[in-house]
């Protein structure tokens, strides 16, 4: 009831002091491009003001999903990584000495940012899965793996209407949503989502 009584002047104090004490994510002298669950933005580029939207969405998701991702998870990829990597080298006709070489033993540091890399494509992959599941709609083919485009386009769409993020730059509009809306962008999987569903079913560190 307050700030409903407050002066013109005394609201834009109020509200820069509010601005200045909300967690900040992006560049501290970049222009203000929006907020997400409570964090300003700062950034004067659309595709990161869609990073650290989907991040900080995603994140909270993950939670409420009870998405977790377990060493026994970790060292299961690693080994499909390095099998994937051993049977790449073959291809390639490299000796079975150089083989050796790429496997050798790795430091702490490379062991735990490996490790590192590991955790966030299980979950990454985790979450694509729940959402594809809870969403449906389109897949597209990335390196990374299946990305549920219309999922995440709805899962956003639904995000923004609850005022979870905003844009606050209407010019980086348009660049935020091209992603999800710009078909040229992607390769689809076929539209009777059996590939989908299958490439969801089955971690792909786990094998066939």
């Amino acid at each position: 009831m307050l700030v409903r009584f407050l002066t013109f002047w005394g609201s834009l104090v109020f509200s820069s002091l509010a601005l200045a004490a909300a967690p900040l994510l992006g560049q501290p002298e970049a222009p203000v491009a929006g907020e997400v669950l409570g964090k300003v933005i700062r950034t004067a580029d659309a595709e990161e003001l869609r990073y650290y939207v989907l991040r900080e969405l995603t994140g909270r998701y993950a939670g409420q999903q009870g998405i977790t991702v377990s060493t026994d998870e970790i060292a299961s990829y690693r080994r499909h990584v390095d099998a994937f990597m051993k049977q790449d080298a073959a291809r390639r006709g490299e000796t079975a000495a150089q083989v050796r070489d790429a496997a050798a033993p790795m430091t702490a540091e490379e062991k735990a940012a490996r490790e590192q890399i590991a955790a966030a494509f299980i979950r990454q992959w985790k979450i694509n899965g729940a959402l594809y599941r809870q969403y449906g709609g389109r897949v597209a083919f990335q390196q990374g793996g299946p990305e549920p485009i219309d999922a995440y386009h709805q899962f956003l769409e639904q995000a923004q209407a609850r005022g979870e993020f905003v844009i606050a730059d209407k010019g980086l509009e348009a660049g935020f949503w091209e992603y999800f809306r710009n078909d040229a962008k992607h390769s689809f999987y076929p539209p009777d989502g059996k590939e989908a569903k299958r490439l969801f079913a089955t971690p792909p560190w786990q094998g066939k």
